[in-house]
């Protein structure tokens, strides 16, 4: 499916089998339609703009994709528990993206590799 922010289209696949991530949460779509808005776009660009960010809780990974498409981030990091890793690589892959990657990231478990990286952004959307 298509999606559309402004100017900035993503090609992203749904996948409700896996869980109520696979799906387009509400909260991504809106915070996508806001970072693209035109008016606010200019101003948020220092935000992103050469930032290492990682998403918490990314699920089909609309909002990691648009931040990648709109603010050329340095490196964009989408996290989620396993079942939803392949959803979100193919949705990178099917965007052609290079400065995105996918990783498990269970909050319920101990720390991994990602408690030593720093990060300028973190996203962390809800319903």
């Amino acid at each position: 499916m298509f999606l559309y922010y402004d100017h900035y289209i993503a090609d992203i696949s749904f996948d409700s089998s896996i869980g109520i991530g696979g799906n387009k949460w509400p909260a991504a779509d809106l915070f996508c339609s806001f970072i693209t808005a035109p008016a606010l776009h200019r101003q948020l660009q220092p935000l992103f703009k050469n930032k290492k960010c990682i998403e918490l809780g990314s699920g089909c990974g609309l909002a990691g994709i648009i931040i990648e498409k709109a603010f050329d981030p340095l490196q964009v990091v989408m996290t989620d528990i396993g079942s939803y890793i392949t959803l979100i690589k193919s949705n990178i892959e099917a965007n052609n993206l290079s400065k995105s990657y996918a990783t498990v990231y269970d909050w319920n478990s101990e720390p991994d590799q990602l408690s030593s990286l720093k990060f300028d952004v973190v996203l962390a959307l809800e319903w």
